[in-house]
């Protein structure tokens, strides 16, 4: 197993957030994590990396307790992409790809040649190539988003964490970013693992053949795992979000979900 999280237990400002929260992820899959806002999400990915501490349970990565690991052992196996993108220093778009180099350099080296092949090809693959010598703070949200996701895919780990990856993007950029996201596991057999507020984005991805899991969170654990078809329906999204919705195929079979007015 690629990721396993088993019986998390944590506490967040002297309330609970995880009782016994368990979650697997294979290699080649994207795994969506849903449910709504204050439920855990981001806090669950801060613990798979690192930057937050649990009291109980245990993650492990390819079979290793994540907590014995180095940071740059962790590093080659897990690739972070945060929320939003915001950075002060004029970095170009090479200098911010080759930033997911660095656990592969020693700390006085500079990027060899084939880190900076390794950077042009992630760019190449995210189509961002002719940004290559623009200065990151001069891009579109959309631009900056497919950078930062080039950084981690430049970074050659297993795993790719995305915090809500389309949460500042107009419709037009969250569906290109999507498409991308899709392009990762499709063609470079990359897990993902997101988090998300969008219950759709999880019909999105599952279009094209590519393997998708829904994780729902409710009652501090993830309740509803599985597909998409069978942990997002309108019954689970009625319990999770306290919303009656109906969930609605058009063409090519894709799947929407429609809110119903109270």
């Amino acid at each position: 197993m690629l990721l396993e999280i088993s019986g998390l237990f944590m506490h967040y400002d002297n309330q609970a957030l995880f009782e016994g929260l368990s979650l697997q992820m294979q290699e080649g899959e994207i795994v969506a994590l849903l449910g709504p806002n204050g439920c855990g999400k981001t806090t669950l990915l801060d613990c798979v990396i690192g930057y937050r501490q649990y009291e109980k349970g245990l993650i492990r990565l390819s079979g290793a307790d994540a907590k014995k690991l180095s940071v740059k052992e962790k590093a080659r196996q897990i690739a972070y992409v945060p929320q939003g993108a915001s950075h002060i220093f004029p970095f170009t778009v090479t200098q911010m790809v080759l930033m997911g180099r660095t656990p592969y350099l020693k700390s006085t080296a500079s990027p060899s040649k084939k880190d900076y092949e390794i950077a042009f090809e992630a760019m190449e693959t995210l189509g961002i190539e002719k940004f290559k010598e623009r200065v990151f703070g001069s891009l579109s949200d959309g631009e900056k988003q497919l950078v930062l996701i080039a950084r981690a895919l430049a970074q050659d780990s297993k795993i790719i964490l995305l915090d809500e990856p389309t949460s500042s993007l107009d419709i037009k950029n969250e569906i290109m970013v999507l498409a991308k996201i899709k392009k990762l596991v499709g063609i470079k057999n990359k897990s993902l693992l997101m988090a998300t507020h969008q219950p759709n984005h999880v019909f999105f991805l599952e279009q094209g053949n590519i393997p998708v899991k829904a994780a729902m969170f409710a009652g501090k654990k993830i309740k509803y795992f599985g597909s998409p078809e069978k942990a997002v329906n309108e019954k689970t999204i009625q319990e999770v979000y306290n919303v009656n919705c109906n969930i609605v195929e058009y063409k090519n079979s894709l799947k929407t979900i429609i809110v119903e007015e109270d």
